[in-house]
């Protein structure tokens, strides 16, 4: 099912060729087109993963994989950057204001 929440996980499925099978954000637009360059690098080197990228829709994002040791297919699930980083850099400010208060 799409989603249209716009922090929302993506999921999607590749195949062995590269090529977008499934993917649950706009997937009229992704789906039969390549993966990029820099997810295929990552996926046939390794087994599983976790990195940082860009994903095809230019968002700065997390991407997690896993690839089948018998098809080929890998399943990812790519989070945008803002979601994961956002909670970090709020405690880390109210973390600085508190400390600069106690320093004063």
């Amino acid at each position: 099912r799409e989603s249209t929440r716009p922090n929302e996980w993506t999921r999607v499925v590749v195949d062995r060729a590269g090529t977008v099978v499934a993917r649950t954000r706009n997937p009229e637009r992704f789906v039969g087109t390549p993966a990029t360059d820099s997810y295929m690098s990552r996926v046939t080197a390794a087994q599983e993963g976790f990195y940082q990228d860009t994903s095809l829709d230019g968002q700065h994002v997390y991407v997690a994989f896993s690839r089948s040791a018998v098809s080929g297919w890998t399943s990812a699930v790519v989070v945008p950057a803002s979601a994961m980083d956002g909670p970090l850099r709020r405690s880390m400010a109210a973390l600085s204001g508190v400390a600069l208060f106690v320093l004063l």
